[in-house]
């Protein structure tokens, strides 16, 4: 309404007819003119006249009457309807929020009983480890001792055996001998057909066989002493396989003095076996040339 009554004074005033104003008349002032040689100034007045200008048609508007509409008014089975429909929504809207609500606190109920679960688990697990650890070290310990056992009764054969074969050849080498120097007395000289035949066989060294394996005898001198392995060196010497020169090859090459020496003659006794493969005894002739490129005498 207030707007309509604004327009109407609106209007109104653009009825009402606008005042005549007179315009007044603009004086220009009047110019010297510069006087020209040899010839004369006129002096021309000019009248001025200026007419006024015509009024302007005057604005109609046109009158608009705004009526205004009665608003429709909301039924009641309508106001039903949407008080339905929103409390439809926000029943749908709790039972989300519920829904969600219970899901998580059943993965946060399920995280913790795995939790638990797998704690159990590693104490289960840290607990027969602990048992394993203890039961690998007292296998170790067992098989330690075990292993110590079989090393001393092993030195203390071959010990034996060594100083037997050592003593039985040093007789029989002596024998020889003395056969020998019998022989070649003065007023006791025989002839050739009736000196006895000494067979070469006889003056080679005595050769022992050793219960004990090649391999058995490797891992013997992985944990002998100094004063063990000349015994064990002496114990390849009676070997006749491949594996036994290989493995007096390779200690051959950082061996000093007695295990030297003795290494160095149980490859002399391998290769002067009667019956010794020829793959073997290449592979012996090829340790003592590289010996000798040394300067040491075989």
């Amino acid at each position: 309404m207030e707007k309509v009554k604004e327009l109407k004074k609106a209007v109104e005033e653009l009825k009402k007819p606008p005042k005549k104003k007179t315009p007044r008349r603009k004086i220009k002032p009047k110019l010297k003119p510069k006087p020209k040689r040899g010839k004369t100034v006129k002096k021309v007045n000019k009248k001025i006249s200026k007419t006024p200008p015509a009024p302007a048609p005057p604005i109609v508007i046109e009158k608009k009457v705004v009526e205004e509409k009665p608003v429709p008014a909301i039924s009641g089975k309508l106001k039903v309807i949407i008080a339905g429909v929103f409390a439809l929504i926000v029943l749908v809207l709790v039972f989300l929020f519920i829904y969600v609500e219970m899901h998580i606190k059943h993965q946060k109920r399920e995280a913790e009983e795995f939790l638990r679960e797998k704690e159990k688990r590693e104490k289960i697990l840290q607990s027969e480890l602990f048992g394993l650890k203890t039961e690998t070290e007292r296998l170790k310990a067992q098989l330690e001792v075990e292993r110590r056992k079989k090393y001393e009764a092993a030195k203390a054969m071959i010990e034996q055996r060594k100083e037997t074969t050592d003593e039985k050849t040093y007789e029989k080498i002596s024998r020889k001998i003395d056969e020998i120097k019998t022989a070649a007395k003065p007023g006791k000289t025989k002839k050739k057909s009736e000196l006895k035949h000494i067979p070469i066989e006889s003056l080679l060294p005595e050769y022992t066989e050793i219960p004990t394996t090649t391999e058995e005898l490797e891992n013997l001198l992985k944990i002998a002493g100094p004063s063990d392995r000349g015994k064990i060196f002496w114990a390849l010497g009676n070997k006749k396989d491949i594996k036994a020169v290989e493995i007096l090859s390779r200690y051959l090459e950082g061996a000093k003095g007695n295990d030297f020496r003795e290494i160095l003659k149980s490859l002399k006794k391998i290769s002067l076996r009667p019956g010794i493969d020829e793959a073997i005894q290449n592979k012996i002739q090829e340790i003592f040339a590289n010996q000798r490129k040394k300067g040491i005498i075989i």
